[in-house]
């Protein structure tokens, strides 16, 4: 079943700290020669899955848009696009998320996997297309009965 783009949150707003960027890199593993020094330094393509720390407390997410069973729940896939380089250490974000489709396959187990997909656009002040991050969440088929 494909449905038509639905916003889920937004829009919210995220200044892109070095501290943070570095706090990051620290614990994904990185080593002290991989962290960056300079005040605009590009970020790593996946510091913007920390945008849900930037989200409003009471912010609705996708649970709250489609009935999902947490208990069933992977995280599929995630991806970044970068239409001009990834922002940078300095820069503010504005961003929104939206459910952009939804399907069924049959689960090699049996019953039915739904898949649903995002897209969170990340904008700069100007309006100006950061980033897109394009993520996939699977429902797995409930156990048999």
């Amino acid at each position: 079943m494909t449905m038509a783009r639905t916003k889920i949150c937004g829009p919210f707003t995220m200044r892109i700290e070095l501290g943070k960027v570095r706090e990051f890199l620290r614990a994904t593993g990185a080593s002290e020669w991989d962290l960056p020094l300079d005040s605009d330094a590009p970020i790593p393509a996946t510091f913007l899955t920390t945008t849900r720390f930037w989200d409003a407390v009471d912010a609705k997410t996708l649970l709250d848009v489609v009935d999902l069973d947490l208990k069933r729940l992977l995280h599929g896939s995630q991806e970044y696009e970068f239409p001009a380089g990834p922002p940078r250490a300095g820069e503010t974000l504005t961003y929104s998320t939206f459910l952009v489709s939804s399907y069924a396959k049959a689960g090699s187990r049996g019953g039915q996997m739904r898949f649903l997909v995002t897209e969170t656009e990340f904008r700069r002040p100007s309006g100006e297309l950061a980033a897109v991050g394009r993520g996939t969440f699977i429902e797995t088929a409930p156990p048999a009965s």
